[in-house]
Parts: C-alpha cells; structure tokens; sequence
C-alpha cells in the first residue's frame, strides 16, 4: 500500500497537470505545432503514442477501415521520450493523413515517467491534449484510445442516443465501490463534460489508488447524471491452454481484452516492463483475427 508521502506526490502532479494546462494561458506561443484540425467534427478519436510506431501503424490502418463515420478526424497525441520514436510515429501520421502532436517535453513529465510508472506521464499527455487541442476544435464526441487497441469489425462510436452523455470502459478498485473511465476506450459527449472541467490524473480516494483517468472520478463520475452513462462490455482472454489469469499474467503476460465486442486491446502495448513478447503478440492477434471476432461476439 502507498505510503503518504506517495500519495502526496501524487496529488501534487495532479494538481500541477491539471492547473498548467487548464488555467495558465494559452498564447500563440502554446499553439506552435498543434495540429490543424477541423472545427467541430462530430467525432474525433485521440490515441496517446507511447514509443510503438507498429502499434500506431496498425491502429491508423485497422481504424480506417473498420470504424465507419464520416465526419471523423483522428489524432495521435506522441507522448514518446525518444526523440527518434517520435520522428518515426510522425512519419506513420504523415503516411496514413492522420494529425499528429507532439507533447511538450518538461520537468514534470520527466519526474512522473522517473517516479510513478508510465500513469502520471499518460496522463500529463491527456490533459495537454484536452486543454490545448480537443477544447479548441470542439467536437461533438471525442474518444479516447490507447495506443495498443485495435478495431478487429466493422463499428460506429458517434452514434450515441441523445440520453447518452458518455459510453466508455469502467475500472473499478476498493472492492467495486470506486470506478472511474478508463482513457483507453471511452467516448465523452464534449458539450456534457467540458463544464466539468475533465482531469485525467490517477489520484488516490482514501488509500485507494485510481490509476490514469482516476482524477475524473471527483470531477466527472460523482456528478453526472448515472443515468446518462454507460459501460461498453469488455472480457479478458489468455492466449495459452492455461485459462485461469493471475493480475500479473494480465498486465505482463499473454492475455488481450476485447472492448464493446469489436475492439482487440493487447494491453501494456509499450512493454515498459521489457518483457519482448508485444511484436509476437501483435502477429499472433493479427493472424487469428476470425477467432477474435467470433469470441467477442459471443
């Protein structure tokens, strides 16, 4: 468990994030290299690189030819410290025509990738990206993705009946009394969460620890109408003839999650563990994509 001097600096950096981004201001000096974007698109679909050019290459093509709006822009947001990852996941962007930004470099993302895992770093990213990017092209929907999942059949994620103000993935800590969205896949209606004033920052609630969009729970999940939410199904399957899934298996081992029946997530795509098995991974997930698809319909 955490000590308190952990999760003070942890809600440190979540202070921090969120105050940079949402209330220093936002001069032409803080606009140079963000992309060009259309205003108000009715969906725009963010994706937070990580180092993996594969798995952005794959995710630009699988998206293109799966996800079926029309009046959709997709954003990769890099969030990569190796200058060259960066140089190549531009170039993957460029091919593909999607827009590409990259984060600013700085002390407190370096401290939090040094410090508090890969969280705070995702995190720091995602609310860059809200509050310079996605707040200024005002889409209808956005939807937040990571960088490892993947559209396996045909979907649609603008379609959201009017009652419905977010459709997303729920993880849930403290025994299922706390939940929160998680940022890999969910759909937020703009106009129903940007007078809350999104924070993507893990936090800690107590001694429970909310792990990267924890920071929405205070800020979105305990004031929204619950009836204006719902959570897509997700389930998890081992690639192995073992079929029972320890927490360490599902983080570091061979086992993928399939979201909203349609979408492949390889989980911890960057490897930050150093484990060598994600590229085996990707191929294998590739090659037996009709099983796939028949297992996340069922």
């Amino acid at each position: 468990m955490p000590g308190p001097v952990h999760r003070f600096f942890f809600r440190l950096l979540d202070l921090v994030s969120y105050a940079r981004y949402r209330f220093l201001p936002s001069g032409p000096f803080r606009r140079k290299g963000l992309p060009s974007l259309p205003s108000r698109p009715d969906l725009l679909l963010v994706t937070v690189a990580f180092n993996r050019a594969d798995m952005i290459d794959r995710q630009l093509e699988m998206v293109r030819q799966q996800v079926k709006e029309e009046n959709c822009c997709h954003l990769v947001v890099d969030n990569s410290p190796d200058p060259h990852k960066r140089k190549a996941i531009r170039e993957v962007c460029r091919r593909h025509g999607a827009a590409y930004a990259a984060v600013p470099p700085g002390v407190f993302p370096f401290l939090a990738r040094r410090f508090t895992l890969c969280s705070m770093s995702h995190a720091f990213a995602l609310n860059w990206a809200y509050y310079r990017i996605i707040r200024r092209v005002r889409p209808k929907f956005f939807a937040l993705l990571d960088h490892d999942i993947f559209p396996i059949s045909p979907c649609r994620m603008a379609d959201l009946p009017d009652f419905l103000d977010i459709y997303g993935v729920r993880r849930t800590r403290g025994n299922g009394s706390l939940w929160y969205l998680w940022p890999g896949w969910t759909i937020f209606r703009f106009s129903a969460v940007d007078p809350l004033h999104p924070d993507f920052c893990p936090t800690f609630q107590g001694k429970v620890y909310l792990d990267t969009g924890g920071g929405n729970y205070r800020r979105i999940c305990r004031r929204i109408d619950p009836s204006r939410v719902r959570f897509a199904p997700d389930r998890f399957f081992r690639l192995s003839d073992d079929e029972s899934i320890s927490q360490e298996d599902l983080y570091y081992g061979w086992c993928v999650e399939g979201v909203d029946r349609a979408w492949l997530h390889l989980i911890n795509g960057s490897d930050y563990k150093g484990l060598g098995t994600k590229e085996e991974m990707l191929q294998y997930c590739m090659e037996h994509l009709p099983i796939f698809r028949g297992l996340l319909r069922k």
